[in-house]
C-alpha cells in the first residue's frame, strides 16, 4: 500500500466504507425479516392451538348431540307406537259404543211397544171390569153362570197380561238405564289420559264418537338454531300440563317447528299452540321432517 497515491487510498477507504454500510443495511433487513417470521410463527402456533381447542369442543358437542338425537328419536318412536295402540283401543271402544247405542235404540223401540201393550191391556181390563159391573147390576135371573164365568176369566186374563206387560216394561227401563250409564262411561274412557307417557308427555282431550282425532302441540320458542337447542323444553312440568285448561288439550313438547307453516295461536305465555287436526299422520310427517333435518349426521 505504500506505493498507492493519496487519491487511491481515499477511493479504497470510500469503497470499504460503502461496503460496510451495505452490509449493515443487509443485516438490518435480515433481522427485520427474522423478527417478522418469528411473529408469524407465534401467530401460527396460536391459531393452531385455538383450532385444536375448537376441534375438541366441536367433537364433544357432536358426541353429545348424537346421544341426545338418538335418545329423542327413540322417544319419538315410542310415542308414535303408543299413539298407534291408543288409536286402536279408541276404535275398539268406539265400536263398542256404537253397538251399545244400537242395542239401546232397539230397547227403546221395545219399551215403546211394551208401553203400548200396557195401555191396550189396561183399556181391555177397564172394559171387562165395566162389563162385570154391568152384569152384576142386572138381575140374577137374567145372568147365566157361563156368562159371568166368561167375564171373570176374561178380566183375570186381561189383568195377568197387564201385569206381565208392566213387569216387562220395568225390566226394559232398567236395562235401558244400565245401557245409558255404560255408554256414558265408555264415552269418557275412549281417550285415556296420556300425561304419563315418558317420551313427550302428552294428553288428549275427550272425543265424541263421530269426532276425528284432535290434539294441540305446544312448543317453546328460542332464538338459538334448531340444531343446537334441546328437544325438551326446560320449564315444562306435568303439573302445568295436568291443569284443567279450557280446551282439555294435548301437551306435546318437541323440537322447533317454526320453519313449517302451521295454524298458530298465541297463548300469551311465551309459548305457541298448534292445533293439529290430522292426528297420527301429522305426527308421523313431523317425525320424517325431523329425521331429514338431522340427516347430516
Amino acid at each position: 500500500m505504500s506505493g498507492l497515491t493519496y487519491q487511491e487510498l481515499v477511493d479504497e477507504v470510500n469503497f470499504q466504507r460503502d461496503r460496510l454500510y451495505r452490509r449493515d443495511r443487509s443485516l438490518d433487513r435480515l433481522e427485520t425479516e427474522n423478527d417478522n417470521l418469528r411473529r408469524g410463527n407465534d401467530d401460527l402456533r396460536k391459531q393452531s392451538s385455538d383450532f385444536s381447542d375448537r376441534l375438541d369442543k366441536e367433537t364433544a358437542w357432536r358426541r353429545e348431540w348424537q346421544r341426545d338425537y338418538h335418545s329423542k328419536k327413540l322417544d319419538h318412536e315410542q310415542t308414535e307406537q303408543y299413539l298407534c295402540d291408543e288409536e286402536a283401543r279408541n276404535q275398539e271402544l268406539e265400536d263398542q259404543v256404537q253397538h251399545e247405542r244400537k242395542a239401546r235404540r232397539e230397547l227403546e223401540h221395545e219399551l215403546a211397544r211394551a208401553k203400548e201393550d200396557n195401555r191396550r191391556w189396561e183399556s181391555e181390563s177397564r172394559r171387562l171390569q165395566q162389563k162385570i159391573r154391568t152384569l152384576e147390576q142386572q138381575s140374577e135371573s137374567s145372568i147365566t153362570e157361563e156368562a159371568y164365568k166368561d167375564a171373570i176369566d176374561g178380566w183375570q186374563e186381561a189383568f195377568d197380561r197387564g201385569n206381565e206387560a208392566h213387569e216387562k216394561l220395568r225390566v226394559t227401563e232398567r236395562e235401558l238405564k244400565r245401557l245409558r250409564a255404560t255408554t256414558r262411561d265408555n264415552d269418557q274412557e275412549r281417550v285415556p289420559d296420556l300425561l304419563e307417557v315418558p317420551p313427550l308427555a302428552l294428553r288428549i282431550r275427550k272425543l265424541e264418537p263421530t269426532e276425528p282425532l284432535q290434539c294441540e302441540v305446544i312448543r317453546g320458542l328460542s332464538t338459538e338454531p334448531a340444531y343446537g337447542r334441546p328437544l325438551n323444553a326446560p320449564n315444562f312440568s306435568p303439573a302445568l300440563a295436568a291443569s284443567n285448561t279450557p280446551t282439555q288439550s294435548v301437551v306435546l313438547i318437541g323440537h322447533d317447528m317454526r320453519t313449517t307453516p302451521r295454524e298458530i295461536e298465541d297463548t300469551g305465555t311465551g309459548w305457541e299452540t298448534y292445533r293439529n287436526r290430522r292426528g297420527r299422520r301429522a305426527l308421523r310427517n313431523e317425525g320424517d321432517r325431523f329425521r331429514r333435518q338431522y340427516n347430516g349426521f
